[in-house]
């Protein structure tokens, strides 16, 4: 039994020496393995938006091009507007305040055709008045300067009526939609591709303005 035992011990020391003699053998040296090939790896920790890291062309005087541009409006004044436009600077977003120009739609002239003369257009007064037609005056429409004006209307059916009451007289009138320019205080910024407004100014300008609205345009 004893000299069992110790055939058992021999079998298992010689069957280990063999396999890891085998290992040795056949197993992978990972010192010979190839390079990987491609980018390397980023960690999730380290990803921000990677597709906002390529650069957009550079512009003639060497700034990078804006990944957009905003115009916020209207503001009460340029002061208002200037404050605004130096929080997005004291963030490193180029913004600028500016007054512009805005149409208000103020309803539809009812104009005759002018050869843009004026002693014309007092002739056609002089007539109009002989038919008891009252309210007109001269003034530019479309660029064209002394056209006889005969009234401003609100509505369509205002506009009708008036047409329909010259056609009577012996004119042709038409209609013209009128705007009325005025002045309105406003924010440009450019934002770069790598470089957004942060929350907390956006959070800002909505609560001490509440009224003022973003709109893109065309990057200069």
């Amino acid at each position: 039994m004893k000299w069992l035992f110790i055939l058992l011990v021999v079998l298992n020391v010689s069957f280990f020496a063999w396999q890891m003699n085998q290992e040795q053998t056949y197993g992978t040296d990972l010192t010979q393995l190839p390079a990987i090939v491609g980018e390397n790896l980023v960690l999730l920790t380290e990803v921000d938006n990677l597709s906002s890291r390529t650069k957009r062309p550079p512009r003639p005087d060497g700034r990078e091009m804006p990944a957009a541009c905003y115009q916020l409006l209207p503001f009460k004044n340029i002061e208002e507007a200037e404050r605004m436009a130096q929080s997005f600077r004291d963030v490193g977003i180029d913004a600028e305040a500016r007054v512009g120009e805005e149409k208000e739609k103020t309803g539809y002239l009812v104009s005759l055709p002018s050869t843009g003369n004026l002693e014309d257009a007092q002739r056609t007064i002089e007539e109009l008045k002989t038919k008891k037609i009252e309210d007109f005056a001269i003034v530019t429409v479309d660029g064209v300067d002394n056209t006889v004006v005969l009234g401003l209307f609100q509505t369509q059916p205002a506009v009708e009526r008036r047409i329909d009451e010259l056609k009577v007289a012996g004119y042709e009138a038409k209609a013209t939609e009128h705007f009325r320019k005025t002045e309105v205080f406003l924010v440009e910024f450019e934002e770069k591709s790598h470089h957004s407004v942060p929350p907390e100014l956006w959070l800002m300008l909505t609560t001490e303005y509440p009224d003022v609205t973003r709109m893109s345009f065309q990057c200069p």
